[in-house]
């Protein structure tokens, strides 16, 4: 959510939640013709309009916080904000727990709270998923092309400028039209999400799995030397490799092969890499398939 929707979002619940709540108070009043609280609706208006809108700039400061860490979070921050009014308003005479209007107050403030919890949850589980998809592979959850483009093209700038080193890790499934002509889609699905689990599986912090193709996946390394790269990539072939792939009632033998390219002096922009790392990769299916090849000057396999 950039900033301009996060006004918009903000602004929209101040017009709804709190009008409401406003409204409540308001009818309240009239009905019991309740006379000299025009400062203490002003104390409360305040202190709705405070804590549902900063709580919501709160939150959205940090969208990236879980659903529990949010309802903490929004729970303490409301509670705060009604035991402060309370004591300013108390302190100054304008409130008193045994007046009808107070306790009226309180239960329309807790209901309000409750509310708009409800509303921004809603609101920040909708934009994860939007978020999310703009960016993952919908079957196999791995990173889709785009974002690896931008991702992989500002981490190559960052490695670059400050010398650190930048691989990338291509690959895809052997014989995997095969697998879709024999068993269908929906089973070269499955193998296609069991592939991108057990990539996870061997990858650090400092990589990232991205489906770029039908079954040609990469992977991109930051801070490791070429041959720590070329040992990820070998165990990710084994972990691939190493049992057959359960779908159903099917045990299906899976393998994969793989190109290795790293940024050097002569390769520097993430068009060239990529581009060697598919050499590298036609390579590895030149010889045989189900291996690792590291793109060199020769092309030459990597034992």
């Amino acid at each position: 959510m950039n900033a301009n929707e996060m006004k918009k979002h903000i602004l929209k619940s101040f017009l709804t939640i709190p009008s409401g709540a406003f409204y409540i108070m308001f009818i309240y009043m009239l009905v019991f013709n309740l006379e000299a609280l025009s400062l203490k609706v002003m104390g409360w208006i305040v202190f709705l309009v405070v804590t549902t809108n900063f709580t919501q700039i709160v939150m959205y400061s940090r969208k990236r916080l879980s659903k529990k860490s949010i309802i903490v979070r929004y729970t303490i921050i409301s509670i705060l904000a009604l035991t402060i009014n309370f004591i300013i308003l108390s302190g100054i005479g304008l409130m008193k727990w045994d007046e009808p209007v107070t306790i009226a107050f309180f239960v329309v403030a807790v209901l309000a709270i409750g509310v708009t919890l409800h509303h921004e949850l809603a609101s920040i589980i909708k934009i994860s998923y939007l978020e999310t998809s703009a960016f993952t592979d919908a079957l196999t959850g791995a990173y889709n092309r785009r974002y690896f483009m931008e991702t992989a093209d500002s981490a190559l700038t960052n490695c670059a400028s400050e010398n650190r080193k930048f691989a990338l890790v291509m690959f895809d499934l052997d014989h995997f039209k095969s697998v879709n002509d024999t068993h269908g889609h929906a089973i070269g699905d499955e193998v296609l999400k069991i592939a991108v689990g057990r990539t996870r599986s061997i990858l650090t912090a400092n990589t990232l799995v991205a489906r770029i193709g039908g079954e040609e996946f990469v992977v991109m390394v930051t801070d490791l030397g070429a041959e720590d790269v070329v040992k990820l990539a070998w165990r990710i072939q084994k972990n691939i490799a190493s049992s057959a792939f359960r779908v159903e009632n099917l045990n299906i033998t899976v393998t994969a092969s793989f190109g290795v390219a790293l940024l050097s002096q002569k390769n520097t922009t993430l068009k060239e890499i990529m581009e060697n790392a598919d050499k590298a990769l036609y390579q590895a299916k030149s010889a045989g398939r189900n291996t690792v090849v590291q793109f060199t000057n020769n092309n030459e396999i990597t034992p």
